[in-house]
């Protein structure tokens, strides 16, 4: 573990589990990069999303940084809903710090899925979707959460449910 963190309750170490495949151009607001990996666990393969801080050069702003990844992880790990994208660990390799692991979703943001699929959905797949999002929002909003970015992506289990919400 890196020697800039000291959490404690850490979540799982994942690293040397992870495999890096590619950066997400455009995804990831001002403070993020994303990376798309898969997580080689002993129960099997999953494809996840490494969500890396950039650190500003200034001496000054790293220490703001480091407490800005605590606050992160301290939220995450304690977020809990069937429409919040799961947060599975940290690891180590994709920054100057420890990065955020979740689920990759494969269909992207919504967003992206109805462009990219041309979908157009039938009215009981557009009141799905605006419950599910809302279901999630409305959980967040029920705890002493101020959450920032937030983006919804589509479960590549079942494209057309389980909306949900993602932190980037």
């Amino acid at each position: 573990m890196s020697a800039y963190v000291s959490f404690p309750d850490f979540p799982p170490d994942l690293t040397g589990q992870i495999v890096k495949h590619a950066s997400i151009p455009g995804v990831g607001a001002g403070f993020w990069d994303i990376w798309r990996c898969t997580h080689n666990a002993a129960s099997g393969s999953v494809q996840v999303a490494v969500k890396a801080l950039r650190f500003q050069a200034a001496p000054g702003l790293r220490k703001t940084s480091m407490m800005f990844l605590r606050q992160e992880v301290e939220i995450w790990k304690r977020l809990d809903h069937p429409n919040i994208v799961q947060f599975l660990g940290v690891v180590e390799g994709f920054g100057s710090s420890v990065s955020l692991v979740s689920l990759w979703m494969a269909n992207g943001t919504l967003d992206d899925f109805l462009h990219e699929h041309d979908v157009k959905l039938e009215l009981t797949h557009r009141l799905q979707l605006l419950l599910d999002i809302s279901s999630g929002i409305e959980y967040l909003h029920s705890l002493p959460v101020i959450h920032g970015d937030l983006s919804s992506v589509s479960n590549p289990g079942q494209p057309e449910h389980d909306y949900l919400i993602w932190f980037y």
